[in-house]
Formats: C-alpha cells, sequence, structure tokens
C-alpha cells in the first residue's frame, strides 16, 4: 500500500506484521472503496481493491470522513461501555443508536472479531470465551479496535448535517463521555469502560 500524496508505504494497522509499525490506519468503507488513514502525513487514501489502486482522498471529503469516523467510533464504545455494564439486557433509555446505513455481514464482523483478538492474544476459542465470561473489558478493548474498522462511511453527510442517529439523553451522556475517553488515548479508554463496572 502507498499514499500517493506523501509516498508512504506499508501495511495498515489491521494486517500489520508482529513487531512491525503499520504505515496506514484501516478506517472501513465507502461504498466499493477501503478508506485508510496515511500515519506519516495524516491524509485520507482511497483503496481499489480491482483493478488494485490508490487515490488521495481531497482535504474537504477527508475532513468530513474523518469527522464521520470520530462520531460512530464514540457512538461503538458508548455502546461496549453500556454492554459492560448492562450485559444484552440493557434498559431501552442505555441504547446507542447507530449512525450507519449498512453493516457488514455477521459472519465478516465475526471473523474480524476473532482475528482481532488472536493479534492481542486470545488465539483460541478457549480463551475468548474466558475473555468474554470474566474481563468485559478487556473484551470491549478488542471490539472497539475491531468495530471501528467496519465503519461504512455511505450516508456519512446527511448523518453529520443531523449530528448522528436520534439517542436518548443517557445515550447522549454517554457518547460525549466516550469521545473525550478517545480524544485522551489508551489510558483514558480503558477507564472510560472500567467505569461501567461500578
Amino acid at each position: 500500500m502507498k499514499c500517493p500524496a506523501c509516498k508512504n508505504t506499508g501495511k495498515s494497522d489491521s494486517k500489520s506484521d508482529p513487531g512491525v509499525s503499520p504505515a496506514f490506519e484501516f478506517r472501513g468503507r465507502l461504498g466499493a472503496k477501503v478508506i485508510v488513514r496515511c500515519l506519516k502525513c495524516d491524509g485520507g487514501v482511497f483503496i481499489r481493491m480491482m483493478p488494485p489502486g490508490q487515490k488521495a482522498i481531497s482535504a474537504d471529503q477527508w475532513r468530513d470522513l474523518d469527522a464521520f469516523w470520530q462520531l460512530r467510533r464514540a457512538e461503538i464504545l458508548a455502546d461496549l461501555q453500556a454492554w459492560v455494564e448492562y450485559g444484552s439486557d440493557r434498559p431501552a433509555d442505555q441504547a446507542v443508536n447507530e449512525s450507519q446505513t449498512s453493516f457488514m455481514g455477521e459472519a465478516m464482523r465475526t471473523n474480524n472479531l476473532l482475528y482481532t483478538a488472536r493479534r492481542a492474544g486470545y488465539d483460541t476459542a478457549e480463551s475468548v470465551s474466558e475473555l468474554l465470561a470474566h474481563n468485559r473489558v478487556e473484551f470491549a478493548r478488542i471490539a472497539l479496535t475491531s468495530r471501528q474498522q467496519q465503519v461504512i462511511h455511505d450516508g456519512y453527510d446527511r448523518f453529520l448535517a443531523q449530528g448522528g442517529s436520534p439517542q436518548s439523553s443517557r445515550s447522549m451522556e454517554r457518547i460525549a463521555g466516550a469521545g473525550a475517553a478517545l480524544a485522551g488515548g489508551d489510558d483514558a479508554i480503558q477507564a472510560f469502560l472500567m467505569s461501567g463496572t461500578s
């Protein structure tokens, strides 16, 4: 993979080799195009699979795509914190509505989650089951990494114009907290998820 703007080359964070720093951050898809962020110049790149190719994303479109991805990350993290706190039986006012028009298929989502778990060191079915049963915060951290790579950006401009999907007041508070945690980095994300256990 190569950035058309700065000529940075390498793999994305979803496919990088152990011990090798990734050159790109995988951001999901827009239509049939994969979106990545170049970790050298911070620009956006469209990746076309067939025929293979890369194209720099214009600054204006990249600004909006990035804003949408950050919105979806905050929604995903808020949803995971609600899961840590309530499990599958969360109250209706704790549900986080997702600002997305379509999603990856269930098999693809599951496979990506298991792949991400393996990369985090949970490489057997037993270890993943143990993680899910006894360490929800760590499972949620892994799920955040997996789900943020599967954001489908179709309709992003509409969602940005309306400020995302309608939410309950409690979910709006949770999403705001998630956004602040994401801005604060790994320790803040961990603390935010841990607050769902208290």
